[in-house]
């Protein structure tokens, strides 16, 4: 689980713009979807909070997190907090 200020931290600190700020919020914030049945719309589920997998944003927010988690990696094994991990000579 991501607590959303950090998303909104790195979002900020990536320098994104105010609108994709905005639907990012919306996104993990709530929204609502529709199942088909015989490819006829049912009835909506409104669910109150975050992305689900395959949802638009899923991607762009891993790839932010990741990119955070790897800086963070290799600050640290930088300053010997973690050892490095891999074949070494590579």
């Amino acid at each position: 689980m991501l607590y959303l200020q950090f998303i909104f931290e790195v979002l900020h600190a990536k320098v994104f713009g105010s609108r994709w700020i905005h639907y990012i919020t919306k996104c993990l914030h709530g929204g609502k979807s529709a199942t088909t049945v015989n490819g006829q719309p049912e009835r909506w589920i409104i669910y109150k909070r975050g992305v689900r997998e395959g949802d638009p944003p899923s991607a762009l927010l891993f790839v932010l997190v990741a990119d955070v988690l790897t800086k963070m990696i290799n600050l640290g094994a930088s300053v010997g907090v973690i050892e490095e991990i891999g074949t070494p000579g590579i």
